[in-house]
């Protein structure tokens, strides 16, 4: 039986001004983070976790639009990224000033769909921090997953050395990769998968960070 998804629930919604950011108050949930998750369920349960996140991602899916972009957004983001300072710079935002030229996945989309995003109870798995993005896609929410499962980001960040997480992490990327083929064969995804690893390198720091970025990089240029 897949868990349910949903999100906390909200208490307050507070309008920022010129001088306050907007924020939203939601009530706190009592669960785990996923790497706990995956290293305490058991074979069922990660089973049925795989599958409500496939339902989701479907669901976006089949909700979204093929059509072509509109490329000023995208433009405008590769400006913005140009004013940072990060590794390969000049290839970087060359390589996004190439926009593919095929129809792209319109729709809604979580926007920052990683594992860290999520709080597990026994019966339902709560989605946090959903990010407004340049553009709206699905893609988006299947390159954060994958930011986790094969580039194990999440992992990583938490210094973990278990190896049943591991493990369990490579059979969700086996399975994602499996039915979302046609997706992740796309010059979009490439596309998307660069601009999403650049536009994290103006929130890191440390030299181990930067490699691991730049790690991932690699498999998209």
């Amino acid at each position: 039986m897949r868990y349910k998804i949903s999100t906390p629930q909200i208490i307050e919604i507070c309008d920022g001004n010129k001088l306050a950011l907007s924020f939203i108050e939601m009530k706190y949930v009592m669960g785990m983070g996923a790497l706990t998750f995956l290293m305490t369920r058991n074979i069922p349960d990660i089973v049925n976790f795989t599958d409500t996140i496939f339902n989701y991602l479907d669901v976006i899916i089949f909700r979204s639009k093929e059509t072509i972009p509109d490329t000023n957004l995208i433009l405008d983001k590769v400006r913005q990224l140009e004013t940072c300072e990060f590794p390969n710079k000049d290839k970087m935002t060359q390589l996004l000033k190439n926009i593919p030229k095929d129809n792209l996945l319109i729709g809604e989309c979580h926007g920052d769909f990683t594992l860290s995003n999520m709080i597990f109870t026994d019966k339902i798995v709560y989605l946090i921090d959903f990010l407004d993005t340049f553009i709206e896609s699905p893609l988006l929410d299947i390159i954060k997953l994958r930011q986790d499962t094969k580039h194990l980001w999440t992992r990583f960040l938490s210094n973990s050395k278990n190896c049943r997480e591991l493990i369990t992490l490579k059979y969700i990327d086996d399975l994602i990769k499996t039915k979302y083929n046609n997706i992740i064969q796309t010059e979009w995804y490439k596309y998307l998968s660069i601009m999403n690893y650049v536009r994290i390198y103006p929130y890191i720091s440390s030299n181990e960070e930067i490699k691991f970025i730049k790690t991932c990089l690699e498999d998209y240029t």
